[in-house]
């Protein structure tokens, strides 16, 4: 049987590992962008990469992907949904200056011209999803909605960071317009959401646990 947590599981794990062991936000988003870029390598060496990031910690996990992609050779674009002015924790804010002193390209799409002209120019090879994570619940904006079905008709592979947005992590339950990922990159461990739902593994599609420096005692003792 897979072991996984739910969200708030997860969340007590992460803060635990932060005010217990010490271990800062940003390593561990750290880690989990440096073994998300390293999953997607390892099946696209070159190309071009479009990471969609939100302005919470997922898209911060996307922030360090993209700027591990680029070490890569891989050329990247980060496309933000939202505002740069809406990222307001510290973790992904210090990991968005760390991409723009890389100069990677990053637009903000938060009108409907700045969609079109996303969806006209799109040119890629690969899709990094890091709108949502493991705090979603309900249903997708409707801008985040337009965006993420458009990547879903794309047909192109995306690799989804923890979870696919538009899926809760707890129960699965599939918001419209939610990523139907191609790898599902999810950190310290698997969440229940990806088997209560039947459905979810059509959004999921292969679900790969990575390791980011989580105390390994935390893992063991959180619930099945």
């Amino acid at each position: 049987m897979v072991k996984a947590v739910t969200a708030v599981q997860m969340k007590e794990i992460d803060r635990l590992a932060q005010d217990e062991y010490g271990i800062p936000s940003t390593r561990l988003m750290e880690n989990a962008g440096i073994k998300s870029a390293e999953e997607i390598q390892k099946d696209f060496k070159s190309g071009r990469a479009c990471v969609c990031a939100g302005c919470g910690n997922n898209g911060g996990d996307g922030f360090v992907c993209a700027r591990i992609l680029k070490n890569y050779g891989i050329e990247v674009d980060i496309f933000l949904i939202g505002l740069v002015s809406d990222i307001k924790n510290e973790a992904p804010l210090i990991n968005f200056r760390k991409a723009e002193e890389l100069a990677i390209p990053l637009r903000e799409l938060t009108r409907d011209k700045d969609a079109k002209q996303f969806k006209k120019n799109f040119c890629y090879s690969v899709i990094v999803d890091a709108i949502f994570g493991i705090g979603f619940k309900g249903a997708l904006p409707k801008s985040t909605f337009d965006i993420t079905s458009f990547l879903n008709k794309t047909s192109l592979p995306i690799y989804a960071l923890d979870i696919p947005s538009g899926m809760d992590a707890t129960t699965g339950t599939i918001s419209p317009g939610c990523i139907k990922a191609f790898k599902t990159v999810t950190f310290g461990l698997s969440k229940t959401g990806f088997y209560r739902n039947p459905l979810a593994k059509e959004y999921t599609g292969k679900v790969i646990v990575k390791d980011i420096g989580i105390p390994t005692e935390l893992l063991k003792k959180s619930n099945t």
